[in-house]
């Protein structure tokens, strides 16, 4: 996939992840792999076309990157545990997130890191 192609398919995918958050769909891992690798393309592709300062003189400034990140109730239903036992685990260090507002939020790289070494019950 292009850098071009990744730049507007982020936009869409994004949206996507948030309407199935919505609804309460259990977004697959391999969807989420995917997202995160569309942002990182997208990403590179705006550092190329604008500089490293993410602006230039002759195209204006691009819109600020869609960062995916996962809820601490979407990692939940990935996991197939509770949105509480998620955030003990990013407690005590075995899941990677961060507390934004409050609130955790996930890599989905991290999320399907942990839930591989996740034994099932």
């Amino acid at each position: 996939m292009d850098g071009e192609t990744a730049h507007h398919l982020e936009f869409i995918v994004a949206a996507g992840l948030r309407l199935a958050h919505q609804k309460n769909a259990v977004v697959p891992p391999k969807v989420l792999e995917f997202a995160r690798d569309v942002t990182i393309v997208a990403g590179h592709y705006r550092m190329t076309v604008s500089g490293a300062s993410g602006a230039n003189a002759t195209s204006p400034a691009p819109e600020s990157p869609v960062r995916v990140t996962l809820a601490a109730q979407e990692v939940a239903d990935l996991a197939g545990i509770s949105r509480n036992g998620v955030a003990e685990a990013a407690r005590r260090g075995r899941l990677v997130g961060r507390q934004v507002g409050g609130r955790w939020q996930f890599d989905p790289t991290d999320v399907q890191k942990w839930l591989t070494r996740v034994e099932p019950e």
